[in-house]
């Protein structure tokens, strides 16, 4: 039997249900069909195994061509998006400034209400780079959410619930706008930043940070007939 191998190293989705260490994917071939296997192993040691008929040599590319065009498709869409995020962030924070001046009620301060009390526990960190630094939060007299780094002055945060803007981040006159993910943490869109909650095992400071944007570790399947290595599939 002779296995085309190849991997699909997917990024910790923002929805996932459940973090995934290993997700193998790979096309086997047996008396001229192609089937597609795909395995996968969840951080909580749950696995799923899904084997699945593609049919023949010409399915098998159209497939993939489909794929590729429909993935592409979708991408560009997303793109369009998210490349407006932080204009609707900034837009969100300009309508609750004219509620607060017609009011004098302001719509972010109750949001901020709702989720800091997590924030104001010990614990949290910040990685920037592969380094893990503490972080912490509190609220000052004025009620206004601020962080600090550790060695660093405190700085002001805008809390919008699943989302959250350091401001003087990491320096004066930048910003990072950080999301929520399924697992709780805070995390830039391309993952270069994430703020982790209290606890994680990645928080030990020069520790090494099981990071949302590594590749999850990938482990080879072999063909149960032939113990040949499986050849990767060219770019």
């Amino acid at each position: 039997m002779r296995n085309i191998l190849y991997f699909l190293f997917l990024p910790l989705s923002l929805f996932a249900q459940r973090e995934t260490k290993i997700d193998t994917s790979y096309i086997e071939s047996a008396n001229g069909a192609f089937f597609s296997v795909r395995r996968v192993v969840y951080l909580n040691d749950e696995e799923t195994y899904q084997k699945t008929l593609v049919g023949d040599t010409a399915r098998l590319v159209q497939n993939q061509i489909e794929r590729i065009t429909a993935q592409a498709a979708s991408m560009a869409r997303d793109a369009q998006t998210v490349s407006n995020f932080k204009r609707q962030l900034a837009g969100l924070i300009r309508e609750s400034n004219a509620v607060l001046a017609a009011s004098g009620v302001s719509p972010i301060d109750t949001v901020q209400k709702l989720h800091v009390l997590k924030f104001l526990s010990p614990g949290w960190t910040i990685r920037q780079s592969g380094v893990i630094t503490d972080v912490s939060f509190i609220v000052n007299a004025n009620g206004r959410l601020r962080y600090t780094v550790a060695g660093q002055s405190a700085r002001n945060a805008d809390l919008f619930g699943d989302v959250m803007i350091l401001n003087a981040y990491p320096l004066q006159g930048s910003q990072v706008e950080l999301y929520r993910n399924s697992e709780g943490n805070y995390m830039t869109l391309d993952r270069s930043v994430v703020v982790r909650l209290p606890g994680s095992t990645a928080n030990v400071a020069g520790g090494q940070s099981r990071s949302l944007d590594a590749p999850p570790v990938i482990e080879k399947l072999e063909a149960p007939t032939k113990k040949q290595a499986p050849k990767k599939k060219k770019e």
